[in-house]
């Protein structure tokens, strides 16, 4: 929706950098959180593989918002896509 360039880099940015924090702050932080009989149970890397699932299946949600405003108006898909 935003045609200048720049902010959409910018964006993109933002969203791989918080990203890459995400996926290596939270092993981490359930390292020190969960008792340590309970980390070889799967902790760390489910949670890891979980949050790579969520933005797979983000990304193929997001093919099917239309691209163009009037469709965009007559569809409630987006819709569905902000209640997930």
């Amino acid at each position: 929706m935003i045609l200048n360039i720049y902010m959409i880099c910018l964006g993109r940015f933002i969203l791989g950098f918080s990203c890459g924090v995400l996926l290596c702050a939270t092993p981490k932080a359930l390292d020190e959180t969960v008792p340590g009989k309970l980390i070889d149970k799967g902790f760390g890397t489910s949670t890891n593989i979980m949050i790579n699932l969520a933005f797979l299946a983000l990304m193929i949600a997001a093919n099917m918002v239309p691209e163009d405003k009037l469709s965009l108006q007559e569809t409630a898909v987006w819709q569905y896509l902000f209640a997930i």
